[in-house]
């Protein structure tokens, strides 16, 4: 048959023609693809634990205020010695304390869960539990433990956990120990319980708090603010609003009670203070009433006022440096017992600007002493090194009281002298009245001192009583009405992608049909030489489809390429027909047999030679076992007899194989031996046709080598299967002339219908002829 000489067409690595083709025609995979991956979504979506975010907001102050004006000059306070922001910063770490969310996990007892089981889902409950869980004698840390809970009736439920080793039927109030704690659930006020399924989580303290830190934040709304954002990630919306709000809650109720904290120290040391003076007082009282009725003094006389005048100027000067002399050494005998941890008040009294840091920054290291003492021990080194700086910041204190106090001594010497000066002017006066002016002075400096600390004791009440903080909330704990998690949108619609990416992907890595022989016509067009035969699709699943009552299309297909062979081969003479294709799968060792097989139903004398050393098939498909001697033997043994490798394939028919044997090292060299050509003459002599099974043409040098001692060679190439560009190949051995006698055979073609159905009542059962009884003939 003779073809027309085309122009080879390029291989293009991608087509989008091509792709949109393959779309179309498979857009039930997309169909399928994407059903699917929404299935998914769908269930995960049902399943999957939901997430509801709560949030809230609250105003942190940059300094905490007092109601009371008088108060702020008398509390100290440690945020005003901090500028604001370093004092909102740290605002917000208590915000993110551990202990703050230790007193919300106890308050709230988040260390046991209660989950309604329906089927594979689980929902968390919160306030429509019908039980109290009280978890009690705990022993140890809890480890993490799960409960299934059956409701049997209103007095009984089971109880289940295979940690634990559990699966009771027990009574509502019995208590079950669990090794580490006790478990008992209480009834509520629920008139008849439902038959549901439950599960019980009980975690460790520190779990729950890791828990809660994990899904729990806090920020400033923007920078700058003081406003705080807080949220919370729940999957019980209910819950996880109570939850924030008890932290806010909570957090307001701290900042509270530090400012009681510290107007209970101050009113502490104030009563002391007010203990000594009071005593002091009344026993300067008592003895001026007793000197007043020893002497029998109602009244004195005004003499010399404006002499007394004078020494009385001097005198209030002298007494308010006593006053400030006497608040000196009381603070001063107060610092110098180290034992001593009041908080001392910022300003009672003493002026200097070095003193009044120094007493502020002690007062602050006091308030953090007090704070770190509730988290760590004594001698923990944040604690130990609280102590150190207020060790020294108190001696410090103590050295600028010693300057202080020397300061407000030389002013007083300096006063008292001047007050002598007019004394000794009028020692004249009777003895009794400057006797009875001594008394008077040390009367209303007592006074004078007991009405400034009543005073400073009434304040502090007053802050300990309306101890208000500044920081308030803003916004209440709320709960988003639908869960961010999962986000179903973005779940489908990653759904719906993942449902088209992946088919798409396929049809993409899928060979391009345009760079397959994707049919018979399309082959014809484009080789340069005959096309000596067509084999049709095989569905038999077996491999040797040739038998001497077979009647299926490839197996007509196969006598028909039997009959054309008579028209290439010399007639009346042994031929050696080597096949042979471009690469694995395209069918050369499925046509060598069947083939061969269909040659020696005409009573011919047949025989196969597998040289397809490297990777032997055709004895495999012939059922004959390689592991004895085969051609590879023979090659490398110069004694060797031919009866030794010949193995009978179907002796009825006269059909013998020889196998390619042991897979040498050196395949091609073995070829190149003289013992091919040499076995090639001598089968030549006893056989009419020898096929050979060589390799793939397009992946070793070895058909070459043996297309020098053969007659004709059929080349197979296999529809949508093959590509395009190997009939380059093809055409360039059929020009250079490579191998001999080359023809070209199409494997695994597809039958139109039309054409299916005139070969249709090959495959129908027969009637018995003469023909089939007659033993040996054949067609």
């Amino acid at each position: 048959m003779e073809t027309n000489k085309t122009t080879m067409p390029k291989k293009s690595n991608f087509d989008l023609q091509d792709l949109i083709e393959k779309i179309k025609s498979r857009w039930y995979v997309f169909a399928i693809s994407t059903a699917a991956f929404l299935a998914i979504a769908y269930l995960y979506g049902s399943y999957s634990t939901k997430e509801y975010k709560v949030t809230g907001k609250l105003l942190v102050p940059q300094q905490d205020q007092n109601t009371s004006t008088r108060n702020e000059e008398f509390v100290s306070d440690i945020s005003t010695q901090l500028n604001a922001k370093e004092n909102t910063q740290n605002e917000l770490q208590i915000l993110k304390s551990r202990s703050l969310l230790i007193s919300v996990v106890d308050e709230l007892n988040l260390s046991t869960k209660v989950k309604l089981k329906d089927g594979l889902k689980e929902t968390e409950l919160f306030r429509d539990v019908p039980f109290e869980v009280v978890i009690a004698d705990v022993t140890d840390s809890i480890k993490a433990r799960k409960f299934n809970i059956e409701i049997i009736d209103d007095s009984n439920y089971h109880i289940k956990s295979d940690a634990s080793h559990l699966n009771w039927n027990v009574k509502f109030g019995e208590k079950v120990v669990v090794g580490p704690f006790s478990i008992q659930l209480n009834r509520k006020g629920v008139a008849t319980l439902e038959k549901l399924a439950y599960s019980i989580t009980v975690t460790s303290e520190d779990a729950a708090v890791k828990e809660l830190m994990g899904r729990y934040d806090a920020s400033f709304s923007e920078k700058g603010a003081t406003t705080v954002d807080l949220t919370l990630n729940y999957p019980q919306p209910e819950k996880g609003r109570v939850i924030l709000q008890t932290i806010m809650d909570n957090y307001l109720k701290e900042k509270r009670l530090n400012r009681i904290h510290v107007a209970d120290s101050a009113i502490k040391l104030i009563d002391n203070r007010l203990a000594l003076v009071t005593g002091q007082l009344s026993g300067v009282e008592k003895d001026l009433q007793k000197y007043r009725s020893s002497n029998g003094i109602a009244n004195i006389e005004e003499q010399s006022k404006a002499l007394v005048g004078n020494a009385n100027d001097y005198n209030e000067k002298v007494h308010d440096l006593q006053v400030k002399l006497s608040i000196v050494k009381n603070v001063e005998k107060y610092l110098d017992n180290p034992e001593n941890k009041n908080v001392i008040p910022s300003n009672a009294g003493i002026q200097e600007a070095s003193f009044s840091d120094g007493l502020n920054r002690y007062n602050e290291l006091l308030l953090e002493r007090e704070k770190q003492a509730l988290s760590y021990t004594a001698t923990n080194p944040v604690v130990t090194n609280l102590d150190d700086q207020i060790e020294r910041t108190r001696n410090s204190l103590v050295e600028n009281i010693k300057s202080y106090k020397k300061e407000i001594q030389l002013g007083l010497n300096d006063m008292s002298g001047q007050h002598n000066s007019y004394s000794s002017q009028i020692q004249g006066l009777p003895e009794i009245e400057r006797v009875f002016q001594s008394f008077s002075r040390q009367q209303n400096m007592k006074q004078q001192l007991y009405l400034y600390l009543l005073q400073k004791r009434e304040e502090a009440a007053i802050s300990q009583t309306a101890a208000i903080s500044a920081a308030k909330v803003i916004d209440p704990a709320v709960s988003d009405i639908n869960p961010f998690k999962p986000n179903t949108q973005l779940l489908y619609l990653m759904a719906i992608i993942m449902g088209n990416i992946i088919p798409l992907s396929w049809l993409t890595l899928t060979p391009n049909k345009k760079s397959l022989l994707v049919s018979k016509t399309n082959i014809v067009e484009m080789v340069n030489m005959e096309v000596i035969g067509e084999i049709g699709h095989n569905t038999s699943g077996n491999k040797i489809v040739i038998d001497s009552i077979s009647r299926t299309l490839v197996a007509e297909n196969f006598k028909t390429l039997r009959t054309n062979l008579q028209y290439v081969l010399k007639p009346n003479q042994s031929n050696v027909i080597m096949v042979t294709s471009t690469m694995r799968g395209e069918g050369k060792s499925f046509v060598a047999g069947n083939l061969g097989k269909s040659l020696s139903l005409l009573d011919k004398k047949v025989v196969f030679i597998e040289l397809d050393l490297r990777m032997p098939m055709l004895s495999e498909y012939m059922g004959i076992s390689n592991h004895s001697m085969g051609f590879s033997d023979y090659a490398l043994s110069k004694t060797l007899g031919l009866n030794r490798i010949l193995k009978p394939v179907d002796e009825e028919l006269n059909s013998f194989i020889i196998t390619s044997g042991p897979i040498p090292l050196n395949p091609s060299e073995l070829l190149q031996k003289d013992r091919l050509p040499e076995l090639i003459n001598k089968l030549r002599e006893d056989f009419d046709y020898i096929i050979i099974d060589s390799p793939p043409v397009g992946l070793v040098s070895d058909s070459l080598i043996i297309a020098k001692h053969v007659d004709m060679t059929i080349y197979v190439v296999r529809e949508n299967y093959s590509y395009v560009s190997q009939i380059d190949l093809v055409n360039s051995l059929k020009k250079s002339r490579k191998i001999k006698d080359l023809h070209l055979l199409i494997n695994d073609i597809s039958i139109p219908e039309s054409e299916s159905f005139q070969y249709g009542y090959y495959e129908k059962p027969e009637k018995k002829s003469l023909l089939n009884l007659t033993p040996g003939l054949r067609v």
